[in-house]
């Protein structure tokens, strides 16, 4: 790894950029609002219905078998590492 970067460096010295130049670094692209996190997630829901029940439609019960034990694995995962990290 270590190698890599000194071979970066001496491409970087040889076309004239400084170490700056390489890199820009710059805050979080991150969008500040008034709505809740769960407000968000209550949007991408509605989002993802359309797709859902076209699936469902498509390829038919086991699709939905598939949709209910990755939601619930989901929601049973997020449950034990809170209550092992002792939140809520």
């Amino acid at each position: 790894m270590r190698k890599i970067v000194l071979a970066d460096r001496k491409k970087a010295a040889q076309r004239g950029w400084k170490m700056t130049e390489m890199w820009n670094i710059s805050s979080n692209p991150h969008i500040r609002d008034k709505r809740k996190s769960s407000d968000l997630m209550s949007l991408v829901l509605i989002a993802l219905l359309p797709a859902t029940i076209f699936g469902v439609i498509n390829f038919g019960i086991d699709a939905l078998k598939v949709i209910v034990l990755s939601v619930t694995g989901s929601v049973l995962t997020e449950y034990v590492y809170e209550k092992l990290m002792h939140k809520k």
